[in-house]
């Protein structure tokens, strides 16, 4: 097992593959170990953190922003979850025909294949957008970027699950939305 650590406004790009650059770590302290053949196993990093995902034929680039993360992972896959915590700031490209995301909340844990977002569990204070066309709220939301689908669930101190767009706006006790076209079904 190899461990490095990085402080002081660290910086790591890993390398892609085809001529892709690859995933890129950033913040005030970053700790990494990897595995005998090479894959990463563990990552943390405090203070000042950003996570850029490359985007691929398939997937749109995905960047992560926030006080701290930890991934987690296993050799021959890499990382396979990561965990953000504090101001959390998620962004997503537009990919074919889908506009860009957004989303901001207190914590985020996602799912990943390689390079590539599986599932998101925002929560606390949680605020989602499609550009141009949805503007999602709730205290907690599942969002699925390969079924392009969003749960959204709970109240705290923004209020109940809301969305919106230019023509209609629902609250309910839970709202799943699909994201590629308008605003799916509210229960």
């Amino acid at each position: 097992v190899l461990f490095r650590s990085l402080t002081g406004s660290g910086a790591i790009a890993m390398l892609g593959t085809e001529g892709v650059d690859g995933r890129q770590f950033i913040g005030d302290t970053l700790d990494l170990s990897f595995a005998a053949d090479r894959s990463l196993t563990k990552v943390a990093g405090r203070g000042n953190v950003r996570v850029d995902l490359p985007g691929g034929p398939t997937t749109a680039a995905r960047s992560v922003r926030a006080q701290m993360f930890d991934g987690a992972g296993e050799a021959g896959r890499g990382l396979t979850s990561a965990r953000f915590a504090d101001r959390v700031e998620y962004r997503e490209g537009a990919q074919g025909k889908n506009a860009p995301r957004s989303a901001t909340s207190n914590a985020l844990v996602i799912g990943l294949a390689g390079d590539a977002v599986t599932s998101a569990q925002f929560t606390g204070g949680v605020t989602f957008a499609e550009r141009g066309s949805l503007d999602a709220s709730a205290a907690a939301a599942r969002y699925d970027p390969v079924k392009g689908t969003l749960d959204l669930s709970g109240a705290d101190a923004g209020g109940g699950p809301r969305v919106a767009n230019d023509e209609i706006t629902i609250e309910a006790g839970a709202i799943g939305v699909t994201l590629q076209s308008e605003i799916g079904r509210a229960h």
